[in-house]
């Protein structure tokens, strides 16, 4: 909610860091859940702190299909264009995000597990994994 997510905010002993404004600050209008602002902050790995300006604050797990890894965050896509159409995959784990927002979500594809956004760097961060 609005209400944690600034109650979170103004809580925290430092200002959110400028790679984060864009989904914590002020006036970010983010849907992403305030319980990973802290996780994002404490953020070490390089690889792991270039992922959070792909991230797309009008996406409950953070996720932007069109993001690319150069991308700077003023250019990411609009809020319609990460939706992703209903009974899709995509649409199936966003809609597990809004059920368990404060829950790292993995899901099999295949022989694979695939995570989205904000999972997806936490998984970079802690396991070692590398980003696709």
């Amino acid at each position: 909610s609005d209400a944690a997510m600034t109650d979170l905010g103004k809580s925290s002993q430092q200002p959110i860091d400028g790679s984060l404004a864009h989904l914590f600050g002020d006036g970010a209008n983010s849907i992403i859940n305030a319980y990973w602002l802290e996780a994002l902050e404490n953020l070490e790995k390089p690889t792991s702190k270039m992922l959070i300006r792909q991230l797309n604050p009008r996406c409950p797990m953070g996720f932007d299909p069109n993001a690319s890894p150069n991308q700077s965050k003023k250019l990411a896509s609009p809020a319609g264009s990460s939706q992703g159409k209903k009974g899709t995959l995509l649409a199936y784990v966003r809609e597990q995000k809004q059920r368990f927002p404060d829950k790292v979500i993995l899901t099999k594809v295949g022989e694979f597990y695939e995570a989205y956004g904000i999972d997806a760097i936490l998984l970079i961060e802690h396991c070692g994994l590398n980003s696709m």
